[in-house]
């Protein structure tokens, strides 16, 4: 059962890497508009990651934009520029709910996934397949994700906080430069990755709906386990805006292959504000 989970984290790692990985001041790729209406609201984009610009030289069709509306709220998450469907975001009351939009037919079909805010804070994702519960210091600061699971028992991960950085819980280690430097005011990366657990869109990270963004510059993360099979060290390198937001990350992972010798793999991402 270990070795299993072992290997569910480190393929669950390895498969979301070439998805995360930071931005820079590029412009964005033709088809994606500046300003959208949706349903007769006046929406603009808010935010365009470009994955895995090394290796995809289509760039437009390997996107995720952002757009919001004039309220600050999230409300469509379009993927690349030739998409038939949109994931769409509703508010009512406390919960957010997630909807496809095709967009060929214009039918709305509203999914299982929601989230709910309190005090206006994410404290409970049902974004399928995983369903998290999230706890918060009285500074706003995520502390706990709780992670029932029928199949392998309740996981509980516990946070670290030293001042404005944050640490994620055992068999993760990870590591900050200490440049001096305003970048990673808006580290973003850490709290999708280890705090949300990959189920809460960037987005609503940015916009303060996981309570404190983590500040210091990540240079490294890794997964020691009993198995080494498992292990994994990732080196990321990331450029930031004047405000501090990252706006592009490299990050070369280096694992260990069948016959016990290092393999490299590099990934870079954009985001453009």
């Amino acid at each position: 059962m270990k070795k299993d989970l072992y290997k569910n984290i480190r393929l669950f790692l390895l498969a979301i890497m070439a998805v995360s990985l930071f931005f820079s001041c590029s412009s964005v790729p033709s088809g994606i508009a500046e300003e959208i209406t949706y349903h007769g609201e006046q929406l603009h984009r808010y935010l365009t990651i470009i994955k895995d610009v090394t290796t995809n030289p289509e760039r437009s069709k390997d996107t995720l934009t952002y757009y919001c509306n004039q309220k600050g709220q999230l409300i469509i998450e379009r993927v690349g520029t030739d998409s038939l469907q949109d994931y769409t975001y509703s508010y009512a009351g406390d919960t957010i709910h997630i909807h496809k939009t095709h967009i060929k037919d214009q039918l709305d079909e509203l999914l299982d996934g929601y989230y709910i805010v309190k005090n206006g804070l994410i404290v409970e994702a049902n974004n399928t397949p995983g369903y998290y519960t999230y706890t918060y210091d009285n500074k706003r600061k995520l502390i706990c994700r709780d992670t029932p699971n029928v199949i392998c028992g309740r996981t509980t991960y516990n946070f670290q906080w030293k001042g404005e950085k944050m640490f994620p819980y055992r068999p993760f280690n990870i590591t900050y430069r200490e440049t001096g430097q305003k970048a990673a005011y808006h580290n973003f990366y850490f709290l999708w990755m280890f705090g949300s657990g990959i189920r809460i869109p960037i987005p609503f990270i940015t916009l303060g709906y996981m309570g404190v963004i983590p500040k210091g510059d990540i240079s490294s993360y890794s997964f020691s386990s009993k198995d080494k099979d498992f292990d994994f060290k990732s080196q990321l390198t990331t450029e930031y805006d004047k405000e501090g937001r990252p706006t592009r990350i490299e990050e070369v992972v280096t694992t260990l292959n069948k016959n016990n010798k290092q393999e490299s793999s590099k990934y870079v991402t954009e985001y453009i504000w």
